[in-house]
């Protein structure tokens, strides 16, 4: 699977 949904989450939940 496309990692761009992980690299999403992951820059979401750093954001926070």
């Amino acid at each position: 699977m496309l990692p761009f949904v992980f690299i999403l989450l992951v820059a979401f939940a750093g954001i926070q």
